[in-house]
């Protein structure tokens, strides 16, 4: 089991501004082939996107997003032990897509709301009181 590895992980995001209201927004992500105890994990990497509008003063938000465009963010591996060899690829259906429609309700202004707790309460008397 002594053999470790230099590893990494990759992520690029990127968020495009288009008129009318939209956004675009595609990200990457890449992991490289890793040694987890026995196993060699194969590397694999996603491709996802999304388009977003909003409308009346961007109260409604309306998003369409599509994970894993190329089918190819399911893991695989092969495992050597003393002779014996298995190779395997997990296919799960990594591939979705979303249709999201949001409301935003209330005011976009948060007014804060000051807590006082017990020992500033009692500041305030002691300051109020003269002493």
């Amino acid at each position: 089991l002594n053999k470790g590895a230099i590893t990494f992980n990759a992520n690029i995001n990127n968020t495009i501004l288009l008129p009318y209201h939209m956004t675009a927004e595609l990200s990457f992500n890449y992991r490289a082939s890793e040694q987890y105890g026995y196993m060699v994990v194969q590397p694999n990497w996603m491709l996802n996107a999304g388009l977003q509008k909003h409308f009346m003063d961007k109260k409604f938000y309306l998003k369409l997003n599509v994970q894993d465009i190329f089918f190819t963010g399911y893991p695989g591996a092969t495992s050597n032990y003393k002779g014996y060899e298995e190779h395997f690829i997990a296919k799960r259906e990594t591939r979705v897509g979303t249709l999201t429609l949001s409301y935003n309700f209330g005011t976009e202004k948060f007014n804060s709301i000051r807590r006082r707790s017990g020992a500033e309460e009692e500041k305030s008397r002691a300051g109020n009181s003269g002493v």
